[in-house]
């Protein structure tokens, strides 16, 4: 069996463990995290635009009458109100990291809900400057391949067109965002150790540079479980939401606004917990490394 082989392995048993530790601790800290995400969920309910609008494209897609028109000043006080809501959603996202750093470093594997305003107060703005830059990318990839795929141009107006465009931004989307953040993820722990964005974000690349295998692999697992079931169930969703739209049926579009809500409750209180203790578990297994490396020079 040669080296590369036997590496592979290492970094999928690795990777296994994460998944398996971070539920553990996950579980043991159940209420620290579910504090914190309510909060994050109530100020994403609260700021953020809701699935209403993909019901409009469907009508109008099938011939059906849009929604009324909002003027200027209306979208222009939703954008406010969704950015404000995703500047204090991104530091709460950030304090979870803070958390578990706390369970992953500390003798005991454990936090306390305090701890969560101890990170606020001492990291917001990194935070908030750490959540863009790991949205920017995505952003600006997903702008790029819907302008592509649904200009006027080159947009075929039927069914499968539409679904077909749909999955593939979608599931590049979500590859897009894999790779993306195997690039960047690492800050957010290193920030809470080295106490400074600078020295995260040189952190980052050395832990990248050392073994980037490991966070990709351990990230791919994470992908695997938590995010491509969601964007197949999707697709099949938006697929039969254009295929019954012109019989208009008022429970599909509940069934709809149901698995948004659920999506966004898993995601929340199972999906981002799980993230965030993974990633530092991969975070303090790296360092360990460095360090060996280190005093191996």
């Amino acid at each position: 069996m040669n080296k590369k082989r036997l590496q592979v392995q290492s970094h999928t048993h690795e990777a296994l463990v994460d998944l398996k530790l971070s539920w553990k601790l996950y579980k043991s800290n159940f209420k620290p995290f579910l504090s914190a995400q309510i909060i994050s969920v109530i100020i994403f309910l609260l700021f953020q635009p809701q699935p209403w609008d993909l019901w409009n494209v469907v009508i109008v897609f099938n011939g059906g009458d849009s929604l009324p028109y909002n003027p200027v000043w209306l979208s222009i006080i939703a954008s406010i109100r969704s950015l404000i809501g995703i500047i204090v959603y991104s530091v709460f996202f950030g304090c979870s990291f803070g958390l578990s750093y706390d369970i992953m470093s500390s003798g005991n594997l454990f936090t306390k809900f305090k701890s969560l305003f101890h990170y606020f107060r001492r990291y917001w703005w990194q935070y908030i400057l750490l959540f863009f830059l790991l949205n920017f990318g995505p952003l600006v990839y997903g702008g790029i391949i819907s302008s592509i795929l649904w200009h006027p141009i080159i947009e075929p107006e039927t069914l499968p067109y539409h679904v077909f465009s749909y999955a593939t931004i979608n599931i590049t989307l979500c590859i897009f965002n894999l790779f993306w953040m195997t690039l960047f993820i690492q800050i957010y722990p290193s920030l809470t150790a080295q106490g400074g964005i600078k020295q995260a974000f040189s952190e980052n690349w050395r832990l990248l540079s050392l073994n980037w295998k490991r966070i990709f692999i351990s990230l791919l697992f994470f992908f695997l479980i938590f995010t491509v079931p969601w964007v197949f169930i999707d697709i099949i969703n938006y697929y039969i939401l254009l295929l019954i739209i012109p019989h208009y049926s008022v429970l599909w579009k509940y069934w709809s606004y149901t698995l948004y809500f659920a999506e966004t409750i898993i995601t929340f209180f199972l999906e981002l917990p799980i993230l965030t203790l993974i990633t530092t578990r991969i975070y303090n297994s790296l360092t360990y490394v460095a360090s060996e490396v280190d005093e191996k020079k």
